[in-house]
């Protein structure tokens, strides 16, 4: 262990030296969530008539989407469309980049319900009859006023994970993706996790009873019980296939947890950071300077 947090350290030292990560753009983005999504426009539906109730899994990313959505999608209706990017890429093309999220108070309800029927006609391999899409894009935490405005009847899954073991996994990782150039250095990590923290307290606040949440280490301890409760929240009756592991047919997936998506419900992820605890200092007091308790 010691010698794998020494080759970590080395590692992310050398991402870090092409990392562009600027945490005034990340605040400034948080604040203009504040200003747009008050309760009031998050909650006045601007367009009723699509009725949908696509499944949203967000969270930090390694804390559990994959596993979750790859359980969730052997559900005969649901559909695992894995860690899409139409949210994001709506938002942008709507308003532009530069006024996201500010622009969106300006829309006519019209450009909602368009929007909608766009992030439809995007979904790889279309829609199957009868069924709702499961978009485990971990990232769409930041646009979850967005996503109720194109969809009032979707449902928002909240994947939380132990700090500790969330930003261990992220610090082990090494990132294809410049959006996650903040894992690379315990401080910028910490300030992004907590930054998450505020948001989701924020939504949990403007739409309330609208986003369930599961804890990691719940789902691996006691699965099915988790998996059954979390099926009756969506509305749906079980299936005994939603506990069994994943096959080579549930199709590819993309992200970092490819290997444990496709075995049983383990917990050997739960208290990884103890293996690392004589060094783990650094990231513990990173994150409580944030103040997140770790």
């Amino acid at each position: 262990y010691e010698q794998a947090w020494l080759y970590a350290a080395e590692a992310n030292a050398l991402r870090q030296r092409s990392a562009r990560f600027s945490r005034s753009a990340w605040h400034d983005y948080e604040n203009s969530i504040y200003q747009v999504f008050s309760k009031e426009f998050s909650n006045l539906t601007l367009d009723n008539t699509n009725k949908r109730s696509p499944v949203f899994v967000v969270g930090m990313p390694r804390s559990g989407t994959t596993l979750l959505e790859r359980r969730l999608g052997r559900h005969s209706r649901l559909q695992a469309a894995g860690e899409l990017t139409v949210i994001p890429s709506l938002a942008v093309e709507l308003v532009g980049r530069q006024n996201y999220p500010l622009g969106l108070a300006s829309l006519p309800p019209a450009v909602f319900a368009g929007a909608a029927r766009e992030w439809e006609a995007r979904i790889p391999r279309g829609i199957k009859p009868g069924c709702e899409v499961i978009d485990k894009n971990p990232l769409n935490y930041m646009h979850i006023g967005f996503i109720f405005k194109l969809f009032p009847n979707s449902r928002v899954i909240h994947c939380r994970r132990d700090p500790l073991d969330t930003a261990l996994s992220l610090w082990f990782q090494n990132f294809a993706h410049p959006g996650s150039d903040y894992a690379y250095d315990m401080g910028n990590l910490a300030c992004i996790f907590a930054l998450y923290r505020r948001l989701m307290a924020w939504w949990e606040q403007v739409l309330p009873q609208r986003i369930l949440t599961l804890e990691y280490e719940t789902l691996v301890d006691r699965p099915e019980e988790t998996l059954r409760r979390l099926t009756a929240e969506l509305g749906l009756e079980w299936e005994d296939a939603v506990l069994e592991a994943g096959a080579e047919d549930d199709g590819a997936i993309s992200t970092a947890s490819l290997w444990q998506a496709r075995q049983p419900v383990y917990g050997r992820s739960v208290g990884r950071w103890r293996n690392y605890e004589p060094w783990i200092a650094p990231l513990r007091e990173a994150l409580q300077r944030e103040g997140i308790e770790a």
